[in-house]
């Protein structure tokens, strides 16, 4: 019995050890440098159907996206994001929702927006590798990030998309 007893106090010491150090580690993480932002944009063509991007440092389909750079605007990014993907936007974007980065490799928010884009399909694939293609909301290809999907269905449940011209 006291052996037990002695057992479940280390548990809880150690137990309570880590989340201190845990905290510490995240205070430290904040205060040492800087945090991030980057953007997504949902674009739609004029059949409805979204933009999806196969960027080379990742595995599938994913939204277009860039990190905000220094002394850039969010909407200078988005345009930016736009632009690589060979899909000017035709109409005001609209901000959707900000997100928390999901991982270390992204941005620490990421800010959403839903867009009209002038164009019925993208350009070339930029030099990073990207090529794009534009897909209706219930096709998507099998390859799609999982973020993809969820941001999809989160903004298809939410509100039309913005309209044309």
């Amino acid at each position: 019995m006291p052996d037990q007893r002695l057992a479940g106090l280390i548990h809880r010491v150690q137990d309570a050890t880590e989340s201190l150090l845990r905290r510490a580690m995240h205070l430290f993480w904040r205060l040492s440098r800087g945090q991030s932002l980057g953007v997504q944009v949902m674009a739609f063509d004029a059949a409805d159907r979204i933009l999806l991007v196969e960027p080379v440092s990742s595995k599938g389909w994913s939204l277009p996206g860039a990190m905000v750079r220094s002394g850039e605007t969010v909407r200078e990014a988005l345009a930016r994001a736009l632009a690589a993907a060979g899909a000017p936007a035709s109409g005001p974007a609209r901000l959707h929702g900000l997100y928390r980065g999901a991982s270390d490799a992204e941005p620490d928010q990421i800010a959403l927006f839903v867009v009209r884009t002038a164009g019925a399909a993208p350009g070339p694939a930029e030099p990073s590798g990207r090529g794009g293609a534009f897909f209706a909301p219930d096709a998507l290809p099998p390859q799609t990030a999982a973020d993809a999907r969820r941001r999809i269905a989160e903004v298809q449940g939410a509100a039309r998309p913005p309209p044309a011209g």
